[in-house]
């Protein structure tokens, strides 16, 4: 076997490291957030806890998992859309972001989903084949992401530092086309709700009705507290948020981990990514809640929660 090796030019590097994403690639704080192993020691850490630890950052850092991640493209436990959106973020979004090359997506992972103009949207570039849409849901033969990804030809992307087809990314990719639905999210009209959930009959609600911070969102018998009465909203995009009448707060993650199992609260809204929710249909009468940042439903533990939203 033979390895070619490919030296870029000068100006073949400032392709990538463009000033519009900052010259410098891949030091962004999703991209340390995860555990790493120090050779030297043996000991395993989160790579934020550690540099904080050794005094690296010019300000403290007093949690690391408030701050975001991105998802590893093997991951077990991150959604499909929170891998593939980590994996465009660090390869594509230096250059396809606002003021960037020609193209009609914002690859950055920070932005939400259907903000991304990814999904349905006609192809820009002149490289692209005409008449083609990036993302088609559950059709990747005509979803220009997946035909130039899986290229090594000239149209392939990104067009130079790489000659090999990454097959985890593709698997990974595949999936999650063939897994949207064709129909987007659903839209809900804005008011005041109870959810009920289908498998228990029970009620959203905050836990206790407590009024403070940070107090866990789970099911109740009865939903028509005011802790259980929410006000649902759109924040554009398809995007809602979600508030409780008791407290005026809103649904959110407790953390900004990207695997399943962060415990749902309810917070004071700051207007990011995890306090923003999708809806969409399971049947005429049923919903899935699909959390923004990281692309996972809603759920109870170890167990699906299609929710009925009942106006009130």
């Amino acid at each position: 076997m033979q390895q070619i090796w490919d030296f870029p030019t000068r100006a073949q590097c400032i392709q990538c490291h463009n000033s519009t994403a900052g010259y410098a690639l891949g030091l962004k704080t999703r991209q340390l957030n995860k555990n790493f192993t120090y050779p030297s020691s043996g000991v395993t850490s989160n790579q934020l806890e550690t540099w904080n630890h050794l005094k690296m950052f010019n300000q403290e850092i007093d949690e690391y998992t408030d701050l975001p991640a991105s998802a590893n493209i093997n991951s077990t436990t991150a959604s499909n859309e929170m891998k593939v959106r980590s994996y465009i973020d660090a390869n594509c979004a230096f250059c396809h972001r606002p003021n960037g090359v020609q193209g009609a997506f914002d690859g950055r992972s920070l932005t939400p989903l259907y903000d991304q103009s990814i999904i349905n949207t006609l192809a820009e570039s002149h490289a692209s084949l005409p008449g083609y849409k990036l993302v088609v849901p559950q059709d990747i033969q005509n979803s220009l992401l997946f035909l130039r990804d899986n290229s090594t030809a000239e149209d392939r992307m990104p067009p130079i530092g790489r000659n090999l087809v990454d097959e985890d990314y593709m698997e990974v990719l595949t999936s999650w086309i063939d897994g949207l639905d064709e129909n987007g999210p659903a839209t809900v009209t804005d008011g005041w709700y109870t959810f009920q959930a289908r498998h228990s009959s029970k009620f959203l609600a905050v836990e206790d009705a407590a009024t403070s911070a940070d107090s866990r969102v789970v099911q109740i018998s009865s939903g028509y507290e005011d802790s259980g009465t929410w006000y649902v909203e759109n924040m554009g995009n398809s995007k809602y948020r979600i508030r409780v009448k008791h407290s005026n707060m809103v649904v959110s993650l407790r953390d900004l981990r990207t695997n399943r199992g962060a415990n749902v609260v309810q917070e004071p809204w700051n207007g990011d990514q995890h306090q923003l929710w999708y809806f969409e249909a399971v049947d005429e009468d049923y919903f899935r809640v699909i959390n923004a940042y990281n692309g996972l439903e809603l759920n109870v533990h170890s167990g699906s929660l299609a929710l009925s939203l009942i106006h009130i």
